[in-house]
C-alpha cells in the first residue's frame, strides 16, 4: 500500500523555497531561484528516473517547480504498482479535516480507526507572501500538468 499526499504545487513550491532559505541552502529570491531551476537541475531528473543517480542534494533542494509535476511522478508509480495499491490524498483536505482523512488512511490500510486527541502543525515556515505575479505565473505553469493529473486521478484536485 502506498499513500500519496499532494499539495497545491504552487504553494508546495513556495513552502519548499522558504524551507531551503531558512536552512541556509538558498540565497536567491524565489523568482530568481525559479529562473535558475532549469539550469540547476539540468539532466538530474532523467538520471534519477533511470536509476543512474539514487539521490541528488541539488535536486532535493532546488526542484521547486519540478517536484510539483505530480502527473509524471504518478505515471511512473502506476507503471509499477496497481492503482488500487495507491491512496492519493490532498494536503488541503488533511489540513481541513485531519480526523476524516486519517479515517481514510486507516480504512485503506485495513486498520482500526485511531482515537486522535489533537493534531498539530509541523515544519511550518514563515516568510513574506509570494508575489501575486509569481503565483499567477506558477498557476499558468502548472495548469496543463494539473489537468493531466485530474485525468489520472479521475477527480479534479481543484488547483487552478
Amino acid at each position: 500500500r502506498i499513500i500519496v499526499l499532494l499539495r497545491n504545487p504552487v504553494d508546495r513550491a513556495y513552502s519548499h523555497y522558504l524551507h531551503e532559505r531558512s536552512r541556509g541552502h538558498e540565497a536567491l529570491t524565489f523568482e530568481d531561484a525559479l529562473a535558475a531551476e532549469p539550469q540547476r537541475l539540468e539532466g538530474l531528473e532523467n538520471r534519477l528516473a533511470t536509476g543512474e543517480l539514487l539521490v541528488s542534494d541539488v535536486h532535493k533542494r532546488a526542484s521547486y517547480v519540478e517536484r510539483g509535476r505530480y502527473a509524471r511522478q504518478l505515471e511512473r508509480w502506476l507503471s509499477v504498482f496497481p492503482r488500487d495499491q495507491l491512496l492519493i490524498l490532498r494536503s488541503e483536505d488533511l489540513y481541513a479535516d485531519p480526523v476524516g482523512v486519517t479515517q481514510q488512511v486507516t480504512d485503506f490500510l485495513g486498520l482500526a480507526p485511531l482515537e486522535i486527541a489533537a493534531f498539530s502543525t509541523h515544519n511550518a515556515t514563515s516568510g513574506p507572501p509570494m508575489q501575486a505575479s509569481t503565483r499567477e505565473m506558477l498557476e499558468r505553469e502548472f495548469a496543463a500538468e494539473n489537468a493531466q493529473l485530474a485525468a489520472i486521478l479521475g477527480w479534479d484536485p481543484g488547483w487552478s
